[in-house]
C-alpha cells in the first residue's frame, strides 16, 4: 500500500513538472536553431572525416577485415563458453561477466571501439585539428552509444526494472524532469545532492577575514591555528573559472586549513562572478585588481617585503604573468612560486583544443558581445565533455535510469559552482594562450606597456602535475616548467586535475613521483625518478618551509593595520550559477 501511494506521488509530480516545461517552450520557440547550428557544424567534420576514408580504400579494407576476425574469433571463444572480463570498468559488474550475451556484448563493443580509434588514429587527414576533432567526437559518440546506457543492453538495469516493476523508470524521469527544470533550457545533470553543502557552513568553513576588497576579487586572510608562524606569508591564486573553495572544501580534505595547522599564514584570492558589468575587464586587469592588489594589501597588513605565491590551474598562469611582470620591473615582492596543474607552455593543452580554433572564437565572442560575458555553464560542460564517460553518463545512467538521488560530494558539488567569464578576458585567454601560445613567445604579450619574458623568470618554483589530468596535462606543464631558470622542482601526482590535488595525508593515496632533476624531455624525467606512496603534500610543504623565512609570533587580527570588512568565506562566494540556485 506504501509502495502504491509512493508511485502515485511520483506519477504526480511527472505530471506537474511535465505541464510546466511544455507551458515554457510553447513560449520559447527560437531554443532548436542553436542546437541545429551546432550540429551542422560538427557535421562538416565527419564529412571531411568521410572523405578521407573515401581516399584511403586500403587501409579501411584492413582495418575492416582485422575487425572481422578479431570479432570472429571472440565470438568463438565465447560460443564455447570462454567468459572473460572486458578491459573497461563499465563492464565489470558480475552481471556483464558471467552471462553470455552481456559478455559477448560488451566485449564486441569494446573491440569495435579500439579498431575504430586504431583506424582514425592512422588516417592522414592533412589538418592536425581536424583530425583532433574527428578522433575527439567520435570518442563521444563511442561513450553515448555503449550498452550500459540503455535499458534493454544493461542487465543491471533489466533486473531492476523487473524487480521494481518499472518505478525506477518513473523516478528516474522524475529526476529528468527536475533537472530540466533547473533552467528550462538545458539539461543539467545533478552530479550531487546540492541540498547537502553549504558555503561557510560545510564547505568553505576554515576560519578567517576579508581583509581588502575591489570589483574583482576579495582577499582572505585565515586566522592563525598555531602560537608560531612561518614569517613569509602564502598568497593562493585559484582559477576563476570556478569558486576559490576547491582550496578550502570539508574540514578534513582543505588545502588551507592544512596549511594554516603547520604554521603557514594564508591569504586566498575569492573572485567576483562576472555579470555584464565586467564585459571590458581583460587578463591585465586580473593581474592588476587580483594577485598585484592581493600582494599590496598583504604587504601593508603583516608590514613585509615579500610573499610565497601558489596558483592553481589559470591561477598559475595568471601567476607565471605577474612573475615576468615583476622581473621586467625589476620588483621582488616575490619570494616563491608554486604551480598546481598549471598551464604555462600551450603548445598541446590536449583534448580541450577541439573547441578552440579561429571560427569557434569568432563565434563565442559573438555570443559573448550579446550578454558582455561566457555563461558559467559552457565552460563547464566543455572540461565535462572530456571525460564523458565518468561526467555525463555515470551520472545519467544513475539518476535517470537507476532512478537514484544523487549523493553528496563536496567536490562535484564545487565542480557545479562555476563562474561567468568577462567577454575580453576570455576573448584574450583563448586568443593568447589556446590558439597563439604567446606566453611563451618573448615580448608578445605586454602589461602596463611592459613585454612579459617568461624565460627571465628566476625565483625557487615548485610545479605540481597530476598524471591523468585532462585539463592540464602533465607533459605540457612539464613544458612550462623548463622556461624556468631558477631553482625548480616538479612533482608529479596520481589521479587527474582535482583528485590528485585534493589529496591530503592520511588514507590510501594515488601516490607520486619526484625527481630532482629537470631533464628535457618528461619521459625521461619520469623513467628517473622515484614513487612515493601518499600524499604529495608533507612532501610539498617541507620545500615550502624553507622559503617561508624565520619562526614569529602568530599575528592577532585586532593588532593589524587593516581592520576584518566580514568574515571569511566573504560576499562573493555566494554570487552563484542560476543552475545552484534554489
Amino acid at each position: 500500500m506504501n509502495q502504491d501511494l509512493e508511485l502515485q506521488d511520483v506519477f504526480q509530480s511527472v505530471i506537474e513538472k511535465s505541464m510546466r516545461l511544455l507551458k515554457h517552450f510553447e513560449h520559447q520557440p527560437d531554443q532548436l536553431p542553436p542546437l541545429v547550428e551546432q550540429w551542422l557544424d560538427l557535421s562538416s567534420n565527419f564529412l571531411a572525416a568521410a572523405s578521407v576514408l573515401f581516399n584511403n580504400p586500403l587501409l579501411v579494407q584492413k582495418m575492416q577485415l582485422s575487425w572481422w576476425q578479431d570479432a570472429m574469433g571472440l565470438l568463438q571463444d565465447q560460443l564455447i563458453g570462454t567468459l572473460m572480463p572486458v578491459s573497461d570498468k563499465r563492464f565489470s559488474a558480475d552481471e556483464w561477466v558471467n552471462n553470455p550475451f552481456f559478455n559477448m556484448l560488451s566485449q564486441q563493443y569494446v573491440l569495435a571501439k579500439e579498431h575504430t580509434n586504431s583506424l582514425l588514429e592512422h588516417l592522414d587527414y592533412g589538418d592536425k585539428q581536424l583530425a583532433k576533432r574527428v578522433q575527439f567526437f567520435m570518442r563521444q559518440y563511442q561513450d553515448a552509444v555503449s550498452p550500459d546506457n540503455f535499458i534493454h543492453t544493461n542487465p543491471q538495469l533489466i533486473a531492476e526494472t523487473l524487480q521494481s516493476h518499472g518505478k525506477n523508470l518513473l523516478t528516474g524521469l522524475d529526476n529528468f524532469l527536475t533537472d530540466i527544470e533547473v533552467d528550462s533550457s538545458r539539461l543539467v545533470i545533478a552530479m550531487t545532492d546540492k541540498n547537502a553543502f553549504t558555503v561557510g557552513k560545510n564547505v568553505a568553513v576554515t576560519p578567517g577575514k576579508v581583509i581588502y576588497k575591489n570589483s574583482l576579487m576579495e582577499l582572505i586572510q585565515y586566522t592563525p591555528q598555531t602560537n608560531k608562524v612561518k614569517s613569509v606569508p602564502l598568497l593562493i591564486i585559484p582559477p576563476w573559472i570556478n569558486k576559490y573553495y576547491i582550496l578550502d572544501l570539508s574540514s578534513n580534505n582543505s588545502l588551507v586549513r592544512w596549511l594554516v595547522e603547520q604554521g603557514i599564514t594564508v591569504f586566498i584570492i575569492s573572485w567576483a562572478n562576472p555579470d555584464e558589468g565586467f564585459a571590458n575587464k581583460g587578463i591585465a586587469d586580473y593581474l592588476i585588481d587580483g594577485p598585484m592588489a592581493a600582494i599590496k594589501a598583504i604587504q601593508e597588513q603583516l608590514m613585509i617585503k615579500q610573499v610565497n605565491t601558489l596558483g592553481f590551474c589559470i591561477g598559475g598562469t595568471l601567476l607565471s604573468m605577474l612573475l615576468a611582470y615583476n622581473k621586467a620591473r625589476q620588483i621582488t615582492s616575490i619570494r616563491s612560486a608554486t604551480f598546481l596543474a598549471s598551464m604555462i607552455d600551450f603548445s598541446d593543452p590536449g583534448d580541450i583544443s577541439v573547441f578552440i580554433d579561429e571560427k569557434q572564437i569568432l563565434k563565442l565572442e559573438k555570443h559573448m558581445e550579446e550578454k558582455g560575458y561566457l555563461e558559467g555553464h559552457c565552460m563547464a560542460s566543455a572540461f565535462n565533455s572530456l571525460r564523458a564517460s565518468d561526467l555525463i553518463w555515470t551520472f545519467f545512467i544513475r539518476n535517470y535510469l537507476h532512478g537514484k538521488p544523487p549523493v553528496p560530494f563536496d567536490i562535484l558539488f564545487w565542480n557545479m559552482d562555476s563562474t561567468n567569464m568577462p567577454a575580453k578576458m576570455h576573448s584574450e585567454y583563448l586568443r593568447w594562450m589556446y590558439l597563439n601560445n604567446d606566453l611563451v613567445k618573448p615580448g608578445k604579450i605586454h602589461i602596463n606597456n611592459t613585454p612579459l619574458d617568461i624565460s627571465h623568470i628566476d625565483i625557487p618554483t615548485y610545479f605540481v602535475s597530476t598524471k591523468k589530468d585532462h585539463i592540464a596535462p602533465w607533459k605540457t606543464t612539464y613544458a612550462g616548467f623548463q622556461l624556468m631558470q631558477g631553482n625548480k622542482r616538479f612533482l608529479l601526482g596520481g589521479s587527474g586535475h582535482i583528485a590528485g590535488i585534493i589529496i591530503p595525508p592520511g588514507g590510501p593515496k594515488y601516490g607520486y613521483y619526484c625527481n630532482i632533476d629537470s631533464p628535457e624531455n618528461p619521459e625521461d624525467w619520469l623513467a628517473n625518478a622515484t614513487y612515493h606512496t601518499g600524499s604529495w603534500w608533507p612532501e610539498w610543504l617541507s620545500w615550502l618551509k624553507k622559503e617561508s623565512g624565520r619562526l614569529i609570533n602568530a599575528p592577532v587580527f585586532s593588532k593589524l593595520p587593516m581592520k576584518s570588512i566580514m568574515d571569511a568565506p566573504g560576499s562573493y562566494v555566494f554570487n552563484r550559477d542560476p543552475s545552484l540556485r534554489a
